[in-house]
């Protein structure tokens, strides 16, 4: 049958020439199964600190990440957590700040005599809207 780590299949006969089945789909590192996209950005955590999960399938896209190349719907989402990660580079810190559920880039701009150091949190929030915006002066 189907390893426990990536879901369980109850199988039951109802009648004769019926079948009833029920599906407990896996989540978080074996695999999760997203509506939509917008699903997807909502309920993926490690889009937002620049990864796209190894093991998921998106219904509405009839795409699994074991297809190979994304579809073209899903680009946008791959170049957002390209753009997250670099910006990663350059960030002090990536950090849930205060046990938060928003991951938050740590910015830091040394003194220079005059001024004292200072730092920005820069909150890292997925919008569905904003993904074809495009991101200037950023090709990847």
């Amino acid at each position: 049958m189907l390893d426990p780590k990536y879901g369980e299949i109850d199988l039951r006969n109802a009648e004769p020439g019926n079948s009833h089945f029920d599906v407990v789909l896996p989540r978080g590192d074996n695999g999760a199964f997203y509506i939509d996209i917008r699903d997807f950005l909502n309920n993926a955590p490690s889009i937002a600190l620049g990864n796209l999960p190894e093991n998921f399938y998106i219904v509405s896209e009839d795409f699994s990440s074991g297809d190979g190349a994304l579809p073209a719907s899903l680009q946008p989402v791959q170049s957002l957590a390209e753009f997250i990660s670099a910006l990663a580079e350059f960030a002090e810190d990536q950090t849930l700040v205060n046990g938060g559920a928003v991951p938050r880039l740590l910015f830091v701009l040394p003194p220079d005599g005059k001024i004292p150091q200072r730092t920005i949190l820069v909150p890292i929030v997925l919008e569905l809207d904003a993904l074809h915006e495009e991101i200037r002066h950023f090709k990847i």
